[in-house]
């Protein structure tokens, strides 16, 4: 399936994958390991590589809004290591762009090795967002890549809501 030029991609994964311990730090600077930060129920992670992509995580956002009881949503940029340097300066400018107190503790920079997120995550594509469904216990329940879809978008979600009654 094609969505704006962009591939989309989702499936529920049988034997999950989980999210790997990596040092994350928020943007109002405090350090915040992952997995342990993840303390939703559920756990609604935007994983970004490039500055562009920004626009596709806010268009998820604002389209999914309002979330399912239980859902907490993050946002994960990561960038090489090789800017680790430039990190108080490039976290300073996605603080300030991000304005409001909450939104900053949920976006979790990662500086490093980009394997260490991508391959225990199975992430193939760097060009695109990939969106994951964590549960509890930090494991991908579920998964997207790419710009806004709603069927995708619903099948992501799907594992969070209560199941109806008939």
């Amino acid at each position: 399936m094609e969505t704006r030029g962009c591939p989309l991609a989702w499936w529920t994964l049988v034997d999950p994958l989980h999210f790997p311990a990596l040092e994350l730090r928020d943007l109002r600077g405090r350090e915040r390991p992952s997995p342990a930060v993840f303390d939703g129920r559920w756990n609604l992670v935007f994983v970004a590589f490039r500055r562009g992509q920004q626009r596709a995580i806010d268009e998820w956002v604002e389209r999914l809004v309002p979330l399912p009881d239980g859902v907490k949503a993050w946002e994960v940029p990561s960038l090489s290591g090789v800017w680790t340097m430039a990190r108080g300066m490039i976290d300073g400018g996605m603080a300030a762009g991000v304005g409001t107190r909450d939104a900053q503790e949920r976006t979790l920079t990662f500086y490093g090795d980009l394997r260490r997120i991508t391959t225990p995550l199975g992430i193939t594509r760097r060009s695109v967002i990939t969106i994951l469904l964590l549960d509890a216990t930090s494991a991908v329940v579920a998964r997207a890549e790419g710009s806004f879809d709603q069927v995708a978008a619903d099948l992501l979600l799907a594992p969070a809501r209560p199941v109806e009654a008939d």
